[in-house]
């Protein structure tokens, strides 16, 4: 269950595309910091999932086990330490499986007016701003689970009330309507900037976008898993 907080609204979904999907969304709340994240196993299927669930086991875990070593204080220590230690068991332990994630994970804390997050091969995460300038969050490292010691870097971003971050997965993206085309990132960042985050919540800021989608799909396959995790800043 997602973490509910006084100080965000958290909206999400995922629609896979098969019976069992990759994709996954998380969110947990330790002292007062609320961690974030949403990912993406390589493939699909049965053994992408049973993946998944490893990733996810271990990310939890780590968040956890940082934490209470480092504190609030030290937050940019947990998250590098995490998803060090996600990157380097899956690269050492399942080598051989060529098994990988894509990650986006981030910390937030009430008292700041920013996050602390770590995008390891994730898609472009985008902060719809409430001045109508919106950020767009690139990569801080390689996708997890293939290179041993790969270096990250733990970055910063505003994340003022009001903001609206907009987390997904390629499946958002690469849909495809019937013809072959796909939606695409800039159909995507169009989009977002007709939005006002002071008066849109999360969970209308997740509707409009599916619903558009949607309408490019036009009843073709779903060839991907598609999740979206959606972080409002009250």
């Amino acid at each position: 269950m997602l973490p509910n907080d006084k100080h965000i609204e958290i909206a999400s979904t995922f629609l896979p595309a098969y019976e069992l999907g990759a994709d996954w969304y998380d969110a947990l709340q330790i002292g007062d910091i609320i961690f974030f994240l949403i990912a993406d196993v390589c493939d699909k299927g049965i053994p992408s999932a049973l993946f998944m669930s490893v990733f996810r086991s271990l990310v939890r875990f780590a968040f956890e086990d940082e934490y209470e070593e480092h504190g609030a204080e030290k937050i940019e220590k947990v998250l590098l330490n995490t998803i060090s230690r996600v990157n380097n068991y899956i690269a050492n332990t399942h080598s051989h499986s060529a098994m990988f994630a894509t990650m986006f994970m981030a910390a937030y804390s009430p008292k700041e007016d920013h996050i602390h997050y770590v995008s390891a091969g994730h898609e472009k995460i985008i902060i719809i701003k409430s001045s109508h300038i919106n950020s767009i969050l690139d990569t801080t490292g390689p996708i997890a689970g293939i290179f041993p010691d790969a270096i990250y870097s733990v970055e910063q971003a505003s994340f003022q009330p009001g903001d609206i971050l907009f987390g997904y997965s390629d499946g958002l993206v690469d849909a495809r309507y019937p013809g072959g085309k796909a939606w695409g990132f800039k159909m995507l960042k169009d989009s977002l900037l007709d939005i006002d985050p002071k008066t849109t919540s999360a969970d209308q800021v997740m509707n409009q976008i599916l619903e558009k989608v949607e309408r490019h799909r036009d009843g073709a396959e779903r060839f991907d898993d598609l999740t979206l995790l959606v972080i409002k800043s009250l």
